[in-house]
């Protein structure tokens, strides 16, 4: 949510971030990994691409 509304757009670091931490868990099962691979690509795209 941004100031309480749904992101309605894909471009948003937290959605593309989640999707890759949830890709990781169902492969690997394992919470830390989940956490570790969402942040690795959320943050690039946040502070690299300004998303």
């Amino acid at each position: 949510m941004t100031q309480g509304r749904l992101v309605t757009t894909l471009l948003d670091a937290r959605i593309v971030g989640a999707v890759a931490g949830a890709a990781w868990f169902f492969r690997r099962r394992g919470i830390l990994g989940t956490i570790v691979v969402g942040m690795a690509v959320m943050l690039p795209l946040r502070l690299g691409l300004g998303w």
